[in-house]
């Protein structure tokens, strides 16, 4: 039985040169082409219409389905971050700042900070 170590939602590259239609890069709620329905909505509900449980720790698994989702929350983002520091990497990198959650005091780049700059 093969097994995920990773899966992502990227949301990005919706349309591209490989398109019979220009249309926007990442369309958030509505397809930008007439009669589309490719967009990021879109994808974020096929995953919860597949019982990924948005609330979930890192991880989510559906044993009737065998489907094994992960992703990062402050938690697994510190643990990651120690990891760097355990192995006096030089430093981490975060594919889209713009992502976290800036309402909430940015709680994904927070906790790496936090973890960061407590090495010993």
């Amino acid at each position: 039985m093969p097994s995920n170590d990773w899966i992502n939602l990227i949301a990005y590259d919706y349309y591209g040169p490989w398109s019979h239609q220009t249309g926007a890069n990442a369309p958030l709620s509505a397809d930008s082409t007439p009669g589309g329905n490719t967009f990021i909505g879109r994808s974020v509900d096929n995953y919860l219409d597949q019982h990924v449980p948005p609330e979930k720790t890192p991880f989510a698994y559906n044993p009737s389905s065998h489907t094994f989702i992960s992703y990062d929350d402050p938690k697994s983002v510190a643990l990651k971050a120690a990891f760097v520091n355990q192995r006096h990497l030089g430093g981490a990198m975060f594919w889209a700042l713009d992502l976290d959650d800036f309402k909430h005091g940015y709680p994904l780049l927070s906790a790496a900070k936090r973890a960061l700059i407590s090495a010993p």
